[in-house]
């Protein structure tokens, strides 16, 4: 079923079926985590028009995966790190597969896409920041990212605790042709 699907640059016109994902995953993902009214009032409108904004972004690289017939069923947005680290140059913002989809390799090929995108950027290094109750965030030890650190943050009223994951050489934990 894999070999069916097409990794590509998002465009504005995919806005809509990203935060179709985004809500869905959220409310999935995030329903043991995050407070019900918040995640029910997660406002499908509001978020389409912020992808917008963020496929737009020329330091934003943005990146579906459709299913045969050319839906989207998950999506990946990277670029430049955010914080200043001075060891993983690139960062992950977000990595969403719908449900229903997951488990199916969607994620471990957008990453991967991902990875060689910014290596061309010459981005070496990438990093991700996922929630510590995140019942997905394996998914990044399992594709080879290491703990990085930790941190506290307050996120829809809650105290919750992140966690950043690390590939060091982007090249050598997706294979990715080296010039």
């Amino acid at each position: 079923m894999i070999n069916e699907t097409t990794i590509r640059r998002a465009h504005p016109g995919d806005a809509g079926a990203i935060a179709k994902i985004h809500v869905d995953s959220w409310r999935s993902t995030y329903k043991e985590i995050l407070p019900r009214a918040f995640l029910n009032n997660l406002n499908h409108r509001r978020i389409e028009r912020e992808i917008c904004i963020g496929l737009l972004a020329p330091q934003m690289l943005w990146l579906v995966v459709e299913e045969q017939g050319g839906r989207p069923v998950g999506y990946i947005c990277g670029g430049p790190e955010r914080s200043n680290n001075e060891i993983y140059r690139s960062e992950i913002y977000e990595l969403y597969v719908a449900p229903g989809f997951q488990r199916r390799g969607f994620g471990r090929r957008l990453l991967s896409v991902l990875a060689d995108h910014l290596y061309a950027r010459n981005f070496y290094s990438i990093m991700v920041w996922v929630l510590a109750g995140n019942p997905s965030r394996r998914f990044y030890e399992k594709t080879g990212g290491l703990y990085v650190g930790a941190k506290s943050i307050v996120f829809a009223g809650r105290p919750l605790q992140a966690i950043a994951y690390g590939w060091f050489d982007i090249a050598q934990s997706f294979a990715l042709p080296q010039a």
